[in-house]
């Protein structure tokens, strides 16, 4: 049994100036108030404030019921070895890859879980 429906997993790296619209985006998802989503951010070494972003975000999501897990890959090695990290924390039967650049539109989440 999985603890979550969806894991959205974000890798990241020096994303500060784009995370918080790719937050935004993800809050504001349509139609999921029955899905259990965790955002899962795997920080590839970032030297800016991306991790703090999401962390003051938290509470955002919380309300909203969804979870928020953060990773930190041990060597900075890429989006691949982020995205390993987030995918390695994550506890959703599904997965839905969102970099940290992306901005989702508001029915993002549902349209893909229908095609499942």
């Amino acid at each position: 049994m999985y603890e979550f429906d969806v894991s959205v997993i974000i890798p990241a790296r020096n994303a500060e100036k784009f995370l918080r619209e790719t937050l935004n985006g993800l809050l504001a998802q349509t139609a999921v108030e029955n899905a259990r989503i965790e955002i899962c951010l795997a920080d590839d070494g970032s030297v800016d404030d991306t991790v703090r972003i999401l962390e003051n975000s938290r509470l955002e999501f919380e309300e909203l019921g969804m979870k928020v897990v953060v990773s930190h890959v041990s060597q900075p090695g890429g989006v691949g070895a982020a995205k390993d990290c987030a995918v390695r924390s994550s506890r959703g039967r599904y997965l839905c890859f969102n970099d940290a650049d992306d901005v989702s539109t508001p029915d993002r989440l549902r349209c893909e879980s229908l095609s499942y």
